[in-house]
């Protein structure tokens, strides 16, 4: 009886152990800081799968067409493997402060993982504004 309820016991609490991250990013957020309206710039998310099962990304999905996909694993990732997700910012358009986020749709729990891109663009007034002193922070909008 006793080895019976020792299996039992191991049993479950074996069902209870659970990855705290299944994808663990090396950050969910990029901070761009402050930048001018125009240029694009390209930035990388790193994860690693802490599965032991496969981990497949079945769609990334930009919240404006100011952010494009540039590249995202097609093949599964292995458990213990790492990937990468490649992301373009467009600034043309966008001034003022920013946070824009990607959805990144995998069949791991959970299935939805949001990485942003945050940051403060300076409009074309603005920039217009330097002098040889300093960048004059005051927008108009």
């Amino acid at each position: 009886m006793a080895l019976s309820l020792a299996f039992v016991t191991t049993t479950f609490a074996q069902k209870d152990v659970q990855v705290e991250d299944p994808i663990k990013w090396n950050v969910k957020s990029h901070d761009f800081g402050t930048i001018k309206m125009g240029p694009a710039a390209e930035v990388t998310f790193k994860f690693k799968n802490n599965t032991n099962a496969p981990v497949v990304i079945t769609d990334a999905h930009p919240s404006c067409g100011c952010t494009t996909m540039k590249d995202w694993p097609n093949e599964p990732i292995a458990p213990g493997e790492s990937g990468q997700i490649s992301i373009e910012f467009n600034s043309t358009g966008n001034s003022g402060k920013i946070d824009k986020t990607i959805t990144v749709a995998t069949n791991a729990e959970p299935n939805n993982i949001v990485l942003h891109l945050i940051g403060d663009v300076l409009g074309k007034e603005v920039m217009q504004q330097q002098d040889g002193k300093g960048m004059h922070m005051e927008r108009t909008r």
